[in-house]
């Protein structure tokens, strides 16, 4: 049997090994590791861990050991907080899809909504918070981003938020908090910092709903040092169009552990012909000259894209053929200019 004894943690009392096998990864990049190259690491990663003398793992990879093991018995010890926020003046406007992804996420209590960009999982979230109606924190890693998240919460629910992040400490009921300010303090180790890091522990253990936004983003150590910080999250929920990297082995496992599996998805092309999201045509040009050579990225970079006239005018041709708004995306400001200059458009 696997028991979900809290919201961090859950253990069994068999099939050691095959629960091991399954939890159990290589890193990338991990043959690049002083370790490894020394033999003193195999390279591999377990996340089973003895807590409280049981062998356990993070709660949110039940569903995978169960689908890896075959087990089917399953006790969830926990109890879900009741609402203990006052009701939202709420201002949402949700597409079936998006209120389904709502009732999904809330309804699993843990769990990834995994929907492409521009559908909406901003207001999805809005609406998992004004339904759940507990204290609750939105996490993001970016300073425009907890902005953006903090205005879009105030718009849509009628309330304005916490903020932690961005040189403020102004947790509310509803908050939203970058990563980095939040990892700060839970590592501060100067003796005059007690109080902030003290402060930081005590505000997370309050959380009872821990949302979090592009978690995919957030280094594995850091997003797991911040869930495991708040033990009485009973809701764990995580918004992302990608949120495993199919190039890191370890990251599906990494994030599902403190969130959850896919309870919610939807498809680009659901979503195009929902008419959230609108079609891509895409050109590939062919460049004739010869391939650039330099020393380093950076001046290979400057030869073979910022002044690479025959790349430039093709960028220049294909962007005079272009009917109503358009715009051109670079990568250095050396380079928007020049083809600003080029074409005659805005920079």
């Amino acid at each position: 049997m696997i028991r979900i004894r809290n919201n961090l943690w859950a253990d069994y009392d068999r099939f050691d090994s095959e629960v091991r096998r399954a939890l159990t990864f290589k890193p990338k990049g991990y043959v690049f590791s002083p370790a490894y190259k020394s033999g003193r690491w195999d390279g591999k990663i377990c996340l089973v861990r003895r807590v409280d003398g049981r062998p356990s793992f993070p709660a949110g990879l039940v569903h995978h050991v169960v689908q890896m093991v075959g087990e089917t018995q399953v006790k969830d010890m926990r109890v879900p907080p009741l609402p203990s926020l006052p009701p939202f003046a709420i201002n949402l406007n949700l597409d079936a899809g998006q209120a389904n992804a709502v009732v999904a996420a809330v309804d699993a209590g843990r769990g990834i909504v995994q929907y492409p960009t521009g559908t909406g999982k901003t207001l999805i979230l809005a609406g998992a918070v004004a339904l759940l109606r507990v204290p609750t924190l939105i996490l993001c890693d970016k300073r425009d981003l907890l902005r953006q998240l903090a205005e879009q919460i105030e718009r849509t629910l009628g309330v304005e938020p916490g903020v932690i992040g961005d040189g403020v400490w102004q947790p509310q009921g509803v908050t939203v908090g970058t990563f980095q300010t939040l990892t700060r303090r839970l590592l501060s180790t100067q003796p005059t910092a007690h109080h902030y890091r003290q402060e930081a522990i005590d505000y997370l253990a309050s959380v009872q709903a821990v949302l979090v936004d592009e978690g995919h983003h957030i280094d594995a150590r850091t997003f797991e040092r911040v869930l495991r910080a708040t033990p009485n999250a009973y809701y764990r929920l995580a918004f992302s169009a990608t949120p495993f990297r199919s190039d890191d082995p370890g990251t599906r496992l990494r994030v599902t552990g403190w969130t959850g599996p896919v309870v919610a998805l939807q498809t680009l092309t659901e979503a195009i012909e929902g008419g959230r999201v609108v079609p891509a045509d895409i050109f590939i040009g062919k460049l004739d000259g010869p391939p650039t050579v330099a020393l380093n990225y950076r001046a290979e970079y400057e030869a073979g894209c910022v002044q690479n006239a025959e790349r430039n005018s093709i960028i220049c041709t294909l962007a005079s053929k272009i009917e109503g708004a358009g715009v051109i995306l670079v990568e250095s400001l050396a380079h928007g200019q020049l083809l600003s200059e080029r074409t005659g458009l805005p920079f």
